[in-house]
């Protein structure tokens, strides 16, 4: 049914998808080390990001 299609939208939406996912993961791992550095270091890493 697609053979006849040009598919290069279809690829082109879905790689824009993937490519957003990609950046919320990298996001949320940044702020878990954000998190993290918050619980271990406490004031002292919130003074240092102010």
């Amino acid at each position: 049914m697609l053979r006849n299609r040009d598919v290069d939208p279809i690829r082109q939406a879905l790689d824009k998808l993937k490519n957003r996912h990609n950046q919320q993961v990298a996001l949320f791992h940044k702020l878990e080390q954000i998190r993290d550095r918050l619980i271990d270091d406490g004031d002292d890493a919130v003074a240092e990001s102010a």
